[in-house]
């Protein structure tokens, strides 16, 4: 799942800097605020926040330099974090480690990608994971789009909210409760996934600011709803624009 992300984040930074017109959206819209109480208020108990944003430049200094080059993180408060470069199958990486005492946890990683894209390609990822009910998933997500928009023109933040209903779902309900979110943010689902273990309703909203196209389709919201193997319980995922989190 985390090589897929990284692929796919790589993929759209690459295409959305040689292909004019790309990323010309409000991506500085604040959204955490909304679909956590929107969640709680659907019954889910809410226990974690995932957000993993992007930047693309290009820059010929090894990954050290460039850190440097971002004023270290300040804006992160990642003062006293644990540094390591290790060489990839794509080049360096130099990856950024720090853990808060709330059980925030930060990572970056700076990979340069000399082995497969010739030139001074360089990407950046920055995954933050937040408790609980993510009470400063507000002040990351702001703190992370500005980080974001101070350094890089094309970039993005993905994010995964994630929670529990306390009784298991029936493939009927599990389309009902899927839907009713879709409506309450103004959207509908456009495609459909189910297995014997989930259901996964992806589409669109014009709530949310990030999107991927597909074909003729926009996507930018994703549900993810997971029957336990030996409980009770059903684990929702809510992501934007696609679910960064395992299930």
């Amino acid at each position: 799942m985390q090589k897929a992300l990284i692929t796919l984040i790589f993929l759209g930074a690459f295409f959305a800097l040689i292909l004019p017109g790309t990323g010309k959206i409000n991506r500085e819209r604040l959204v955490l605020g909304e679909l956590v109480p929107l969640l709680q208020d659907s019954g889910v108990r809410v226990e974690g926040i995932d957000l993993d944003g992007w930047g693309v430049l290009r820059d010929a200094e090894e990954p050290r330099a460039i850190w440097c080059k971002l004023g270290r993180g300040q804006q992160l408060g990642l003062s006293g974090s644990r540094m390591r470069q290790v060489e990839t199958d794509w080049g360096a990486c130099l990856k950024i480690k720090k853990d808060f005492e709330d059980g925030t946890k930060v990572l970056i990683s700076i990979q340069k990608v000399e082995k497969i894209v010739p030139g001074d390609l360089c990407y950046i990822v920055v995954k933050c994971s937040l408790p609980g009910a993510g009470e400063q998933g507000q002040a990351w997500e702001k703190r992370l789009r500005a980080f974001l928009a101070g350094f890089f023109r094309e970039r993005g933040l993905y994010f995964t909210v994630r929670g529990e209903l306390d009784r298991r779902l029936n493939p009927e309900e599990q389309m009902a409760w899927g839907r009713a979110v879709y409506r309450d943010l103004g959207g509908k689902p456009v495609e459909t996934i189910r297995t014997e273990r989930y259901l996964n309703l992806i589409g669109y909203t014009t709530v949310l600011p990030e999107a991927v196209t597909a074909g003729n389709s926009r996507y930018n919201l994703n549900i993810a709803l997971v029957n336990g193997s030996d409980t009770n319980e059903t684990r929702i995922y809510l992501g934007s624009p696609v679910i960064t989190s395992e299930y």
